[in-house]
């Protein structure tokens, strides 16, 4: 029976912390850009088709070091000035964090919290 006490009087105050928290919906931080309109923002749109057809079809995910230029010779960018402003455009992106990402940092804190309690 406490149990039943103590899981109500969490949930109870949870409830009330919550109730004053708005979020705000105006949008996100970083608009999200469809392809057409990210290569329209840097002057190179006539490469949308280049890029859609070959499965890069999400500006967010573009920003996660996947794109080299060799990618983009091998899809029919040739013009190696506007592989290079493409490529200087995705390194601009916001890096997506993966799962992976997580666990390699999470691993990487336990290890270095280790050594420091060994010393």
């Amino acid at each position: 029976m406490k149990i039943d006490k103590i899981m109500s009087s969490i949930g109870a105050g949870i409830g009330t912390e919550l109730e004053g928290i708005t979020e705000d919906h105006s949008g996100p931080r970083c608009p999200v850009q469809s392809v057409g309109q990210w290569l329209d923002n840097i002057g190179l749109v006539q490469y949308e088709n280049h890029l859609l057809s070959n499965g890069f079809d999400n500006v967010q995910f573009m920003g996660s070091n996947v794109v080299e230029d060799q990618d983009l010779l091998e899809i029919g960018i040739l013009n190696s000035a506007h592989r290079q402003r493409l490529l200087q455009a995705i390194r601009l992106l916001p890096r997506v964090s993966t799962d992976k990402d997580t666990e390699l940092k999470s691993i990487v804190m336990k290890s270095s919290c280790t050594k420091r309690a060994d010393h």
